[in-house]
């Protein structure tokens, strides 16, 4: 048995095993074409499938949509607008000869878009608000405040409005529904204005109109009386205020008028006196009755005296006439109808 042991010769072997390993990083010299893409048809027919299975989901979902469509539409209350329009007017009618004093403020400030600025802020001023719910007595007006608290209504809308109350109540407590509130009526009444106040806040809608003096102003109220109302009181309740401080610009004028002038006075008689003073120590006399003091009141006496003398002649002249002819035939007796008519009767 021959163990013989004979060479095998992979060089041939490896060769091809590197050739093949190096042509597969060789690109590739094939063209492939792209499969054009599928496109899906839109079949009507399966939306409409689609439907079908789902049609009492989407019967129950519009029937329920259109139920509180339906409710919230009958149960909400109708809202009325009133609307009334003011002209803001720049120009004060001056009364005197100085600038600024009537005016207040200069003309050409009040024709800019600040003063129709400030006239509407003027109109949503707490302050003539609450003048208004005052004037209108609107805390005690039904139609305004609604119902008390303890009257939410009768059936199942009543109970659940009181539900809902109770609930809100308890989530976020109202300042009225604290019992040292209660106790406390002053307490109690500001706490019912600033409620009325908040709805006129509310409701209140003040927007001047672009490029003019005016100022449109609109109130919402389920009830339109009571909106026009509102918008009417408003706007004189706004002229009354804007009169009253007119009133008190020239108060103010008129006073510092009257004080200039007194200042004036006081300080032409001291010029008198001491024009005088110089007068008498020169030994200068002047007949003038304007720079002499004393000829003045000599002169305010002697009219007073003659105007005394004239008054005593005429009466005497009536007393003298009526000794000798009797009161009947004086004029005064003769032209009264009152004297006239008793004589006949």
């Amino acid at each position: 048995m021959n163990n013989k042991t004979e060479p095998i010769d992979n060089a041939g072997d490896n060769s091809q095993a590197i050739m093949s390993a190096g042509e597969t990083h060789l690109p590739s010299t094939r063209v492939y074409e792209t499969m054009p893409p599928v496109e899906e048809e839109i079949n009507l027919r399966d939306y409409l499938d689609v439907i079908l299975r789902r049609r009492w989901v989407i019967i129950i979902t519009l029937l329920v949509t259109f139920s509180l469509v339906a409710v919230f539409t009958f149960s909400s209350t109708p809202l009325f607008l009133a609307q009334g329009t003011l002209k803001a007017s720049p120009r004060v009618a001056s009364i005197t000869n100085f600038k600024g004093i009537a005016q207040g403020m200069d003309e050409s400030f009040m024709q800019s878009k600040e003063f129709i600025a400030t006239q509407v802020k003027l109109l949503q001023n707490e302050g003539l608000l609450i003048k208004l719910i005052k004037k209108m007595d609107l805390q005690d007006n039904v139609l305004f405040a609604g119902k008390k608290d303890n009257d939410t209504g009768s059936g199942i809308l009543g109970g659940v409005k009181e539900a809902f109350a109770s609930l809100k109540n308890m989530i976020r407590p109202r300042l009225d529904s604290d019992p040292a509130n209660k106790m406390n009526r002053k307490v109690q009444e500001n706490i019912t204005l600033d409620n009325n106040l908040g709805k006129i806040k509310n409701a209140l809608t003040i927007t001047p109109v672009r490029g003019t003096q005016l100022i449109n102003i609109s109130f919402q109220n389920p009830h339109a009386g009571l909106a026009a109302d509102i918008v009417n009181n408003l706007m004189k309740e706004f002229l009354q205020v804007n009169a009253e401080q007119k009133l008190a610009a020239f108060h103010s004028s008129g006073v510092f008028l009257d004080k200039q002038v007194n200042a004036s006075k006081i300080k032409l008689e001291k010029s008198e006196k001491e024009l005088n003073a110089y007068a008498r120590r020169t030994g200068i006399i002047s007949l003038n009755s304007k720079l002499n003091l004393i000829m003045g009141q000599l002169e305010a006496v002697n009219e007073a005296l003659a105007q005394a003398v004239t008054a005593r002649i005429s009466k005497e002249s009536l007393y003298l006439q009526t000794k000798k002819n009797g009161g009947e035939n004086l004029p005064q007796v003769l032209n009264n109808p009152l004297l006239q008519n008793l004589k006949q009767q």
